[in-house]
Formats: C-alpha cells, structure tokens, sequence
C-alpha cells in the first residue's frame, strides 16, 4: 500500500482530461519503474495488477498519439522486466485486440500497430505455453495485422507466427486458419524479405499439425518457384525439404505428389548456389525415405536396378535409392499435372514444368517407360513453343529419354508417331515436331544402342513424302534427325549409306533452303569420313551409277517443282570426274529436259549445269566428244527467239553457255564447230537484232567476237558475208558497251577476212567505221580508231580512199589524218 501512495499522483494522471499531464504522468511512471530505479518485478507485478494496469492500457485508444505510443512502449518495457508475465495476460490481450482484430484498424498510426506486434511477440517469448488459451483472440490479430501496408508489421507477424509455432505448437496449429489466408497474400509482396519471412512463418505453421491446410497453400507456392530473388526461393526450397521430413506421415502420403515438385525445380534453378543446395536438400531427403521405407516394411528393390548412366549437372552422382524410389511410387501422380503445366499460358510456369520434368526424369530413370506414350506427345508440342527458354529445356529433357529408355521402346514408338494414320499426325508440324525430338532421343543415346534399329529409322527418313517434302520446316527437322542419326550411329552407318546418300540428296536438293542444304552437306562429308573414304566427292561417285538411273527414270515429264531435278543437279554437281562414265545419259537428259516446251525454271538450270561441267578443267577431255549434241539439240533451239521476257533469260544463258565453251581452250575446236555454222548464224544474227534486251545484245557480240577468233582460217566468205551486217549495225547501237563488244568482234572479223574479199563490201565496211570515228564519246572513238587500223592493214590503197572521201565531212578531221596518215605509213 505504501508503494501505491508513493506513485498515486502520476497514476491518477493517467486518467486525467488533460493530454499534457497523461503523457506527464506517464513518462513519471516509466522513469520511475524502468529508470534503474530498484523496483522489483515482483513489485511491479503487485502495481499493474492493483494499481496502474487498467488506466494504462486504456491509452492504448487514447486518442493522442504520442501517449499511445509511449503506453505501448511501457507495456513492451513491463514484459521484458517481468519474469513471468502470464498473470498479465488477461489485461494485456484484449487491449492488443481492440487496437488490431478490426479492419480498419483503429489504430490509424502504422508504427504504433508495429509496436503492439512488437508487444505480441514479447509476450509469445516470456510467456510460452502460458499463451495457448489466448491465441484464439491473438491469431486473428496477427492474421488481420498480416494485411498491414507496413512491411515491418508484416514481417514482425511473421516473427510471431514463428515464435508460437515453437513454443505453443498445438494451440497455434488450432488457429492456423486465421492467420493462412493473410500469410499467402504476402507471398507477392513488393518486398523481397516480406516474402521470403512469410514462407518461413507458413513452414513453421504447418508443423503445428495443422497441414491438412496445405491444400490451399500449393498453387502460390508454385508462384514462387519463379520469384526474381534467389533468396525468396532458397526460403521455398528448404521450407518444403522440411515439411517433406517432418511432416506426419497421414500427411505425407496425402501432399509428397504436390510437394515434391516444388523441391524439384530447384535443381533447375537459374542460380548455381541453389541448384546445388536442392541436389543436396534431395539427396538428404532421399536417405530419409529410404530409412521411412525401411521402418515401414516396403519393398524399395521396384527402384534398385542396374546403373545406366551419369546424370547431368548439377547432380554429380546418381540419385539415391531412397530418391529413386520416393519419385518412382510418386510417378503416376505427379506426372500427369507436371505435362499439364507445360501447356500453360504463362512462360514461367512452362519454363518451371519442363525444368521439373527434368529432373523427375533423372530420379525416376528407366521407369517413366511406362508413361513414354503420352510423355512423347506432350513434348511433340512444347518442343516448339514460341519461348526459347521453354523449348530448350524440353530437347535436355528428352535427350534423358534416350539415355534411360531403351531403344526397343522409344524409337518404334517415335516412328509410329511419325507415320501416324490420323489427320493431325500427318500435318507437317507434327511431323516436325516428332523428328525435333526423335534428334533429341538419339542425342542422348549411346552408339551401341543404334544398332538394332538404324534400318527401320533410314526406312522412314527415305520414305518420298518425307525427304522430298516441299515444307521447308519439315525438311529443316528431317535434315537435323539425319545429322544426329549419322553422328550416334558412327561406323554402324556403313551398312545403311546407299539410303542415307539418298536422302542427304534429297535434303542437299532442297531449293532455297541454304540452311538445310549446309546441314545435308555437312551430314554428307560425315558420312564419307565414317565410310572411310577420302571426302563426299567419293560418296557421290560410288553411289552415282546406282542413284543416276532412279532420278531420271521420269524426266521427260519434269517440272520447275520435280524433287528428281534438283537431286539430279546436285548429284552431277558434287560427283565430279565421276560423271566422266555416264555422259551420253546425261546429255541426252539435259537436252530432253531443256526442250522448249518444259518450263522456263527447268531450263535456266540445265544451262546452269551445264556451265559448270564447261568451267570444270577436270571434266574438259570426257564432254568434249559430246559438244556437238549439246550445241544442236539443246544450246541452239533455245536460242531462237520466241516472245516472252522469260525467253530473253533462255536464249541468254544459251548464248552464254556457248561462249563458255568456245573460252575454254581445246575444248571445242574449229573443225567440231563448223558443221554448225549454217544452224548457228542465223540464231546468232537474230539475239544481235533483239532491240528488247541488251544484255542478250552484248552476250551476243562477245559470243562473235570468241567464234571468229575460233574460226579464223576456217569460217567460209559467205559466213563472214552473212554475219558483218548485224556487227555494223551493233556499232550503231544505243548500249555504249554493246558498240565496243561489237567493234572488239570486228577487229575479229578483220582478222577473219581472206586477202581476196569483196573490195566494193570492204569500201562500205570502212566507210561505215569513218562515220563512227566522229562519235562524241572518247571511248567509241578511241575503239574505232584501234578498228580503222586493223582495216588499213587489209588494203591499204582502199582504205586511203574513203579515208581521203571522209576527211572533208569530219567535225574533228584530226583522228582521221592520223588513221589516213597510219594507212599511208602501211602502203609506203
């Protein structure tokens, strides 16, 4: 009593109407009692009991807020001093309560409402067990106080959530629904350390027996399996490892398929700390299992078979029996919702699934061959998703299926698919979609294993509807398959090379595609290195006298879209000297196919082809005897002139292939050209006539100006009759590099010319060119006065007379004395 007196005054301040002397009175008090004062906690127990405690927690809704604040800071002081501040509970409590179990809060300060969490936590910690048959009006305060916007009240519930499932473990548990709903909607919380202290605080909660709650909690912890903070999903990862040990048994049976996963990402995490800690955390966890499998009297031999192979990074050795087992007993659960996922419409999430699913199928090895089926067309159609990330992660999880699944299993089931009979399987994405992953299966296959199966594999990928496909996406996944079956099989690919030549043909022909055609080319030189020959030229060789009779066995009825074409193309292309044996095949192809009748697309690349035999030295001494068909079944005709641009491209590239061949030397010889000459001028006359195109034009004269130098000594006077009109009138064309091809020609043609021609078709030769040599530009000027010489060199005294006529009609009479003045120098 005498205590009371001595601190009366400033406890009836507490009451009083002024706010100063409240806050006086106050402060007095919480001088006195936490000052250093020697006040006991046994006194201060008999104080708040009898004398201060109601008027003091009756400021907790003082409507200052300063004297709120200092009264809940004395409260804080008086927990901490007491020993044992149970007895205190039942005031304590409901003051918390008033302030905090109501939305909105009536406590509007947010740093108040921290300090009454503050409160709450320090009484969980001085008072334990002492709390339970309070935490029916605690929990929903915290649970409420969990909505706070103020992170720090946030994360100081989740201190206290902590807190009491340590100490008050059952009663906590009993009022785990209250606070469950305001702990997950922290889980997307702006602030990382918010989240990460909200998933300890629900780890702690469902150890209070209390998982049947679990239920509800999955799908956002999912959520945070993609949270940006590698700490928030460390938090995650070691929360489930724990519930995944501690939890009771009832429980684990019920939520392992839904928990698991979740562990499971982790080893695909994109933060190399944390897929190390998750290997770990599994690799603990198994051990565990496999000691509850034990104790439990289960068979765990379903998951004790032989060793297949190393498992990729992060693990570094093969995941223990316990894993093996746990994942394998889980398998048909969690499979199903796992392939679901991978169709999500959120990148995350898919990126998650396919990350999962590769590491189930670490653990679970040869035994997700019972679920092969429906796996395989799952990932038909995640392969291809439109995420990068997604569909990389799909082929490293297939790749595992060619090393745990036996090839028995998964290839006659991928080529079914591949063959498949209904109209989806037969569309080209599909079929695409099953060679990208077929490539992955062999990748992850060893070469042994192949040996069975390469046949039935080159079977399909020769069959016509694949390998000739126009689709250039299924041509691409076909291209890859055969890479990665050729460098799998290795040596095995001998005993399939004819098969495998073909259809690296077929891919190799592929118009406008380069990148499938670098891809077969590659694939090509492979094979011949692991056939044991020198190059891919070898190849095309060997296999040319077998393939060659296949491809043109229908070419009078090819078109611009025959695959037969192309292959036929590449084949001679790539066969080199080798096609020396087989000319009169060939040619008579080539001439069959560039008739004037096929399309316009066959043609210009039979001229094409045939180019590049002209340009090939190697090829020179075999096609030579042949020349003489080419030039007048195939390079002739198509240089008549028929109506249509297109044509103009025809009689070009005709013209053009024949001064190939007239440029090469010894290739065609004088004597093998001039039976030709009668069909060969008036085509030759009729291009330099062609006022529509003068790319033809200039083709044309250089073609003349090749031919006379081949001719010289040969070409007859009416030939060279014939032909000099269409050179002049090319002098006069409106092309400026069409008249210097065409005087080049006439130099020739000068040189062509018998010493007994024509004088009267000389003099107008000559006395056409003096018109020319008054021709504005200096370059036609300076070609024709290289022309008027050779001229003067024929016959000088004629040459001196139309000179001698030209002189006087010339603007610039210089250049011409100078060529009269040469003239006279030859006749002197």
């Amino acid at each position: 009593m005498e205590e009371v007196q001595k601190y009366q005054r400033n406890i009836n301040s507490l009451t009083d109407p002024d706010r100063s002397t409240r806050l006086r009175g106050l402060q007095a008090l919480q001088k006195e009692f936490f000052g250093g004062n020697s006040v006991t906690p046994d006194m201060l127990h008999d104080l708040f009991k009898n004398a201060f405690g109601k008027p003091l927690l009756r400021l907790f809704a003082d409507p200052v807020e300063k004297i709120r604040e200092t009264s809940v800071n004395f409260v804080i002081s008086l927990v901490n001093t007491l020993g044992d501040p149970s007895s205190e509970l039942s005031l304590i409590v409901p003051s918390i309560s008033s302030r905090l179990n109501v939305l909105p809060f009536p406590e509007p300060a947010e740093e108040i409402r921290l300090l009454l969490v503050t409160l709450i936590e320090a009484l969980v910690v001085r008072c334990g067990r002492a709390m339970g048959p309070f935490l029916e009006d605690i929990m929903p305060c915290i649970g409420k106080a969990l909505t706070d916007n103020f992170p720090d009240v946030k994360r100081g519930c989740c201190s206290g959530i902590m807190h009491l499932s340590q100490l008050v473990p059952d009663r906590t548990g009993l009022n785990a629904k209250s606070v469950l709903a305001g702990l997950m909607v922290n889980f997307s919380h702006q602030h990382s350390k918010v989240r990460r202290v909200a998933v300890e605080a629900l780890g702690a909660l469902m150890l209070c027996d209390c998982a049947s709650l679990l239920e509800e909690c999955i799908p956002p912890l999912k959520l945070l399996t993609n949270d940006r903070i590698p700490s928030v999903r460390e938090g995650l990862y070691l929360v489930v490892a724990t519930w995944l040990e501690k939890l009771a048994p009832t429980y684990l049976r019920s939520f392992d398929a839904k928990l698991f996963p979740l562990l499971l990402a982790g080893v695909t995490d994109e933060t190399p700390e944390l897929r190390t800690l998750s290997v770990e955390l599994l690799d603990k966890l198994g051990h565990f299992r496999q000691q509850l499998a034990i104790s439990l009297g289960e068979d765990l031999s379903m998951a004790d078979t032989p060793f297949i192979a190393n498992p990729p990074p992060p693990f570094i050795a093969r995941p223990n029996l316990g894993l093996r087992y746990t994942l394998r007993r889980l398998l048909d659960a969690v499979l199903p919702p796992l392939l679901s996922e991978l169709a999500d419409w959120k990148v995350q999430d898919r990126v998650r699934a396919a990350g999962v699913l590769h590491t189930l199928l670490v653990c679970v090895e040869e035994d997700i061959t019972r679920h092969l089926d429906v796996v395989l067309q799952h990932v038909y159609k995640t392969c291809r998703d439109d995420e990068l990330a997604v569909a990389t992660q799909i082929l490293q999880d297939v790749k595992l299926i060619g090393t745990f699944v036996s090839p028995d299993q998964s290839i006659p089931l991928i080529l079914d698919h591949l063959r498949g009979s209904t109209q989806v399987q037969q569309s080209p994405a599909y079929r695409s979609s099953c060679l990208l992953i077929l490539g992955a299966v062999l990748e992850g296959m060893e070469s042994d294993k192949l040996a069975g199966h390469l046949s039935p594999l080159v079977g399909v990928f020769a069959e016509p509807d694949l390998c000739r496909s126009e689709n250039p996406d299924l041509l691409a996944q076909l291209a890859g398959a055969v890479a990665q079956t050729i460098a799998t099989a290795g040596p095995l690919c001998a005993a399939e090379r004819k098969r495998l030549f073909s259809v690296l043909l077929s891919l190799e022909s592929a118009p406008e595609l380069p990148a499938i055609r670098g891809s077969a080319k590659s694939s090509m030189s492979l094979l011949a290195n692991l056939c044991g020959l020198r190059s891919a030229e070898d190849l095309y060789d060997q296999h040319l006298a077998e393939v060659l009779p296949e491809l043109i066995s229908d070419h009078y009825n090819w078109h611009k879209h025959s695959s037969q074409r192309f292959m036929f193309d590449t084949l001679l292309r790539n066969a080199g000297a080798g096609v020396a044996g087989h000319w009169p095949v060939i040619t008579t192809v080539m001439c069959e196919a560039g008739h004037s009748q096929k399309d316009v697309e066959v043609r210009m690349d039979i001229f094409a082809l045939l180019e590049s035999f002209i340009l090939d030295p190697k090829l020179h001494a075999s096609i030579a005897p042949h020349l003489p068909k080419l030039l007048n079944d195939l390079l002739i005709p198509n240089a008549v002139w028929k109506a249509g641009k297109s044509q103009i491209k025809i009689r070009k590239a005709s013209i053009v292939c024949l001064y190939q061949i007239l440029e090469q030397p010894n290739l065609m010889s004088s004597m093998s050209l001039l039976p030709n000459m009668d069909q060969l001028l008036p085509v030759i006359k009729s291009c330099m006539d062609d006022d529509w195109a003068p790319d033809l034009r200039f083709a044309v004269c250089r073609l003349v100006d090749r031919m006379l130098t081949v001719m010289k000594g040969v070409i007859t006077d009416d030939q060279l009759r014939d032909l000099y009109p269409e050179l002049l009138k090319r002098l006069d064309d409106s092309n400026d590099g069409i008249r210097m091809e065409a005087a080049r020609a006439m130099l020739s043609f000068f040189s062509c010319l018998p010493s007994d021609w024509s004088p009267s078709l000389f003099q107008y030769i000559v006395k056409t060119l003096f018109v020319h040599l008054d021709d504005p530009s200096e370059q036609i000027e300076a070609c024709m006065i290289e022309l008027l010489r050779a001229a003067a060199k024929h016959n000088p005294q004629l040459f001196i007379e139309e000179g001698v006529n030209a002189l006087a009609k010339h603007r610039h009479p210089r250049r011409c004395e100078e060529v009269l003045q040469y003239a006279r120098s030859l006749s002197s």
